[in-house]
């Protein structure tokens, strides 16, 4: 009898372990899926070219709120309308 109480304490301590790993791995592959998605986030809405000091930020019109968000308005040089499609703006790092 007491032998089959200290196998069901272990086998309640074994799963409990078993359901604490398995919860800290789908938190963790979770919590890198998630990073990933908000680091290329960015990258959809515009591109960077970069030449000494300056950056040209091409980006679609309709695009234009999340290409600018981050750019301090008095770093602003210059911007426009590239074609149809695309608008531009440069700025000062």
């Amino acid at each position: 009898m007491i032998t089959q109480c200290i196998s069901i304490a272990d086998v309640t301590i074994w799963l409990t372990c078993a359901v604490v790993l398995a919860t800290e791995v789908v938190v963790v592959w979770l919590n890198r899926r998630y990073s990933k998605l908000r680091k290329t986030k960015d990258s959809e809405y515009f591109t960077d070219y970069t030449h000494g000091k300056l950056t040209m930020r091409v980006f679609k019109n309709e695009f234009e709120f999340q290409a600018k968000k981050d750019i301090p308005s008095g770093k602003i040089v210059d911007g426009g309308v590239l074609s149809a499609f695309y608008m531009w703006v440069l700025f000062e790092e």
